[in-house]
């Protein structure tokens, strides 16, 4: 329904990875098979929550777009901090947001408040409440690349493209209260 009333549609999603937008866009062409687009995707549920909307954007031709930051990045900003960007070489860096949002604001207020209900923010610290600290900032840091990544991801393509509209699949907790990834788009 939203693209009979849109016709300049593109389809942007959290579960594809920046890296794995050759893989996607040959797909969506024809050129490899969904084995190829399927293999070293994490999402065990792409089968049934995923797959009819990459199949109707590939039927309908719709652009979609890998919007996501590359996991193991985001894993070792989770375990370094932001700073591990500026060791990646160029061609690396560019998977990740130019610029990440790190101040306080409400989106980190919610982040923490999510790790404390989670009790995330316990871990193997020893009661040391700077590496504790350290731990939820890295934590937070990785979180602001998947959020920064897609919003600059989708800002990209609709530089590029003038004219369309983008639909966003993600994960709840990157869109409520229209923060993390809503938020950053509009900046």
């Amino acid at each position: 329904a939203i693209h009979q009333r849109v016709p300049r549609l593109a389809l942007s999603m959290e579960q594809f990875e920046r890296d794995r937008q050759t893989i996607l866009d040959d797909y969506l062409a024809g050129k490899v098979g969904e084995e190829t687009l399927r293999d070293g995707l994490g999402w065990s549920n792409y089968a049934e929550a995923y797959r009819p909307l990459v199949e109707y954007a590939k039927e309908h031709r719709l652009p979609v777009i890998a919007a996501n930051a590359p996991q193991k990045i985001v894993r070792c900003v989770g375990r370094e901090g932001a700073g591990f960007l500026s060791t990646l070489p160029a061609d690396k860096r560019k998977l990740v947001a130019a610029a990440l949002h790190l101040q306080d604001g409400a989106y980190k207020k919610k982040f923490l408040k999510f790790m404390e209900e989670d009790g995330s923010h316990n871990g193997p610290d020893g009661g040391n409440k700077e590496k504790a600290a350290e731990r939820v900032d890295n934590s937070f840091a990785a979180q602001v690349v998947r959020d920064d990544t897609m919003a600059e991801s989708i800002a990209n393509f609709l530089q590029a493209n003038p004219g369309y509209k983008v639909l966003h699949v993600t994960g709840a907790f990157h869109a409520e209260e229209r923060l993390g990834t809503i938020e950053r788009l509009q900046l």
